[in-house]
Formats: structure tokens, C-alpha cells, sequence
């Protein structure tokens, strides 16, 4: 992706932070700021993408067994389970898109299946008395 990305079009803003978003209904500005000048830059835009990293912080999955892909990213199935029952992943640190609205269905879809996942476990009472 960093390969494409400089090939293309794009001006990369190093040591640019966004200050600010300007725009009545529509976005329309974006106030960058330069942290080694202090100068600030206004830029007409018809949108913005938010991206917070693409690094998933997996290692105590990892180091739990659970089975993840060469960049480290839990691998689960489509109800959010993993090679181990009862463990459950979900937003950025699985293998899908990196981006709040899969990351939350993620997390509802896992919460269900935690849920269910702890209902059987009562229903089959696994330490052979009732309850």
C-alpha cells in the first residue's frame, strides 16, 4: 500500500497534524498544522478519511494461542470466534476493514456469540451439578 501510495498522486503531509474541520452542511476545509513550523494551512477538500494505524496490537492473543495471519491479525470465523472456544475478536486487530463501523458490528456480532457461547456452557453444566 505505501508503494502505490507514493506512486500516486497524493501530497504526503509529514509532521502535519489536522487542527480543524471547517464546512457548513458539507465539509468543505481542513486546517492542517505543521508541528516543526507551527504554520497552519487551510485546504479546500470534498472529504476526509480518518485513519488511526494499520498495526494490530495482537501479541497477548498471540501469546495465547490464538492463530493469526502474517501481519498478525486474528483470524475468526464469521460469528467472531477464534481456534479457541470462548475466545472472541473483533475490530481492527481481526482480518477485515479497518474502519469504525466494521469494528462496532464486529463487536455486536462477538457480544452475541459470547453471550450464546456462555448460555450453552450453563445449559450443559460442565461442573456436574445443576444450575
Amino acid at each position: 500500500m505505501q508503494d502505490m501510495l507514493f506512486d500516486s498522486n497524493v501530497d504526503i503531509m509529514w509532521s502535519h497534524v489536522v487542527k480543524e474541520f471547517r464546512g457548513e452542511d458539507l465539509l468543505r476545509e481542513v486546517v492542517v498544522e505543521n508541528l516543526k513550523t507551527g504554520e497552519e494551512k487551510v485546504l479546500e477538500v470534498d472529504g476526509a478519511f480518518i485513519a488511526l494505524g494499520s498495526s494490530p496490537n495482537s501479541k497477548l492473543a498471540i501469546d495465547l494461542g490464538v492463530n493469526v495471519n502474517k501481519n498478525g491479525e486474528i483470524l475468526v470465523k464469521a460469528n467472531q470466534t477464534t481456534n479457541i472456544p470462548g475466545f472472541y475478536a473483533a475490530g481492527d486487530v481481526v482480518e477485515s476493514m479497518k474502519q469504525i463501523v466494521v469494528a462496532v458490528g464486529h463487536g455486536a456480532i462477538a457480544a452475541d456469540s459470547a453471550y450464546l457461547y456462555v448460555r450453552e456452557l450453563q445449559r450443559t453444566d460442565v461442573r456436574g451439578y445443576g444450575g
